[in-house]
């Protein structure tokens, strides 16, 4: 289970297109292509929760994170294929430029997906809701006001007999600012959200569902 490598099971919303609302097909040529950068991303690795770690450093490193996007809730471009790809090979977009791509809290979970289920690592995107912000403090969920509220999306992956949480959107500090065509780089910043302790989690994540099969 959650082990499909062509990500099928998550298309209609991994590989949908925000404007035109098209599901793009998973070719052989893109599983062909998330082994290849898989294989690359986690070389050196000789453990599933290695590569896994890998994987989480990647995408954490490398992406930015699209405010206007999440907040306007349009135009969140989170196909992994085209996100790796244009990230990779430098290519313009709507998105990206330059080798810098961004996406959403999707797009982050999407290439997670796509990468560990490369290696065999079963993966499932999940949501739920993700304690906000009060001013420039987060709040609790005692002061949270809507802790039902449907606000982000992370991945769970099964390594060593047991479901962890990877959660990539919060390990950077990469921010794009489309109405500036700003980008900020900080790079990997934290490892807090990957393989938190359940304790941990409940800080700060509550689930809501889990998609794929």
């Amino acid at each position: 289970a959650f082990k499909k490598p062509n990500v099928c099971d998550l298309k209609t919303f991994c590989f949908r297109d925000p404007v035109t609302k098209k599901v793009a097909p998973v070719t052989s040529k893109k599983v062909k292509y998330f082994k290849t950068v898989s294989n690359q991303v986690t070389k050196g690795a000789t453990t599933k929760y290695d590569k896994l770690l890998k994987i989480y450093e990647y995408v954490a490193e490398n992406f930015y994170y699209d405010n206007v996007a999440f907040a306007t809730s349009s135009k969140q471009y989170v196909d992994p294929y085209r996100n790796l790809y244009n990230m990779r090979n430098k290519k313009k977009s709507a998105n990206s430029e330059g080798g810098k791509v961004a996406t959403t809290c999707v797009g982050y979970s999407a290439a997670i997906a796509a990468l560990a289920r490369a290696q065999g690592i079963p993966t499932r995107i999940v949501n739920g809701h993700h304690i906000s912000l009060n001013g420039t403090e987060y709040n609790n969920w005692s002061t949270e006001k809507n802790i039902t509220k449907l606000d982000h999306w992370w991945a769970e992956c099964y390594v060593d007999g047991r479901w962890i949480t990877v959660d990539a959107t919060p390990g950077n500090s990469n921010k794009w600012d489309r109405n500036t065509n700003t980008w900020t780089y900080t790079g990997l910043t934290n490892y807090i959200y990957f393989d938190p302790t359940p304790e941990q989690l409940a800080t700060s994540h509550m689930l809501l569902e889990v998609k794929g099969v």
